[in-house]
């Protein structure tokens, strides 16, 4: 019993100094085997259970064994589940934000700068395309009447062209590119472009001669171009109704002046020569529209038909269309001065070679027994063979057109008398190539009818008709004409060789109308 109240104390500061657990150690750890239980009396009135109870008091720490317990807090180790918090580091998943550094992909939204596209919106500054309506200004130009052409061709809406070009051939809406009778007829009335005249003065710009132009104002494309030259002592403003007719339907015209200081046609179709090359280089500043020099035509009437005649026999690449208006190709011999559109006969072979070459027997100067009848022996002496049966002194081989008249080669004082008019150089001339005769006038009716008064004895010892109502409608007649040459010749507009063909069409009455092709 003894031993039993000394473990008491040793039990109370075990149980202070320990943790429960090593108290329940401890006391597992006594030997109760040394206890003396044998030596209680149980007739004894101490309540001894009750005693040793006290120390079972002690046990009561064993409820702190309940702050093992607190090993539940151990259970706050269950917080470190909240180191499964650090699952929350599964938020640094949200490193996987990171992937939103794949957003840096959305760098490749960059890409979206190509929403950058929709600065094409900026194309809707393309709705300042519609600005192009300002295009239909464009029908503006069709003021000519051209454009009412355009519903003539609805087969051809994707047509690029121009309609205003008159040097597009193949433009259905060229109002030069009619393909009804009727409609072609449109070039003996005057044409949709109002003309400016403006004379230059030799010198300018090196110019080697005074000329005047006319020129169709609001056009548009490539123009072609038309020298003419004026008759013998005739003035540059003598033709300005003619000549602004043909402008009016779409034709650079210039007018050059000669002095006929007593040149003979032969140095005066030089001086034209010149004057053309320098034109060709400067006419483009001289006008407002674009010249077109490569389409290039020429024209004389009286002795400017003789001498654009030499000019092309000159040089055969100047022009591609040649008219001469009662031309006159008068054979003056004495002024050395030839005709250029005689026939050639043995008396023009000149040399040894020469005749040899055409079989004949050069004597005494001269060749024998020889006749001149092929292409092959005319074109040894620089001719060309005639339907078959002359040899003419012509070289020229471009496409020509002579309009006589009906009074010229008649009376006391013809003018383009027979032998050396618009028939001869017809004949000369190889095809294609047309010779129409005007009916009821004469060899000044294409002047304007206020110069014919002004003109002096040179116009008034020519035949006319002298009636002023048939000198106007001449006039246009001519230059109607001369607009359907050169529409074909030099704008390609081919339809128009069957206007000329074709007197019927025409509003002046004609005494011969003949072509070869």
């Amino acid at each position: 019993m003894k031993k039993v109240f000394l473990l008491i104390p040793i039990l109370i500061f075990l149980f202070a100094g320990c943790d429960s657990k090593k108290v329940s150690d401890q006391i597992d750890s006594i030997d109760t085997d040394s206890v003396d239980t044998g030596t209680v009396d149980p007739n004894d009135s101490t309540d001894t259970s009750s005693e040793p109870t006290e120390p079972i008091e002690p046990t009561e720490p064993t409820e702190p064994t309940e702050p093992t317990e607190p090993t539940e807090p151990t259970e706050p180790s269950e917080p470190t589940e909240p180191t499964e918090q650090t699952e929350p580091t599964e938020p640094t998943e949200p490193t996987e934000p990171t992937e939103p550094t794949e957003p840096t992909e959305p760098t490749e939204p960059t890409e979206p700068t190509e929403p950058t596209e929709p600065t094409e919106p900026t194309e809707p500054t393309e709705p300042t395309e519609p600005t192009e309506p300002t295009e239909p200004t464009e029908p503006t130009e069709p003021t000519e009447p051209t454009e009412p052409t355009e519903p003539t061709d609805p087969t051809n809406p994707t047509d690029p062209t121009n309609p205003t070009d008159p040097t597009n051939p193949t433009d259905p809406t060229n109002p030069t590119d009619p393909t009804d009778p009727t409609e072609l007829a449109d070039v003996f009335n005057p044409g949709p472009y109002e003309v400016k005249i403006t004379d230059v003065a030799s010198g300018t710009d090196g110019a080697p001669r005074d000329f005047r132009i006319y020129e169709p104002k609001n056009i548009s494309g490539n123009i072609p171009l038309i020298h003419f030259q004026h008759g013998y002592k005739y003035k540059l403003d003598y033709y300005d109704n003619m000549l602004s007719h043909i402008a009016s339907h779409g034709f650079i015209v210039v007018s050059g002046k000669s002095d006929h200081t007593g040149e003979t046609s032969i140095k005066e179709a030089e001086n034209v020569e010149t004057f053309i090359n320098w034109l060709k280089t400067n006419i483009q500043s001289k006008v407002s529209v674009t010249a077109d020099v490569e389409n290039f035509g020429v024209a004389g009437h009286d002795r400017g038909g003789k001498v654009t005649s030499r000019l092309v026999n000159r040089n055969l690449n100047i022009a591609k269309g040649f008219f001469g208006v009662d031309p006159i190709d008068s054979n003056q011999s004495s002024s050395f001065d030839p005709a250029t559109v005689t026939e050639f006969t043995t008396g023009a072979i000149s040399s040894k070679e020469q005749c040899e070459a055409l079989g004949g027997t050069w004597s005494w100067g001269s060749c024998k027994n020889v006749t001149i009848d092929s292409q092959e022996k005319c074109e040894i002496l620089g001719g060309y063979y005639f339907n078959g049966s002359k040899c003419y002194n012509n070289r020229a081989t471009l496409p020509s057109m002579f309009l006589g008249t009906e009074k010229g080669q008649s009376g006391s004082s013809a003018c383009a008398p027979s032998g050396e008019n618009s028939f001869d150089f017809y004949a000369n001339y190889p095809s294609p190539s047309h010779h129409i005769i005007a009916a009821g006038v004469g060899h000044t009716d294409m002047v304007d009818p206020e110069d014919l008064s002004s003109c002096g004895t040179t116009c008034s010892k020519c035949s006319s008709s002298s009636d002023s109502v048939l000198n106007q409608q001449f006039i246009s007649y001519t230059g109607g004409l001369m607009t359907a040459f050169f529409n074909s010749t030099l704008k390609g507009l081919t339809q128009y060789e069957s206007l000329l063909n074709d007197s019927s069409q025409h509003p002046f009455t004609t005494t011969l109308n003949e072509h070869k092709y």
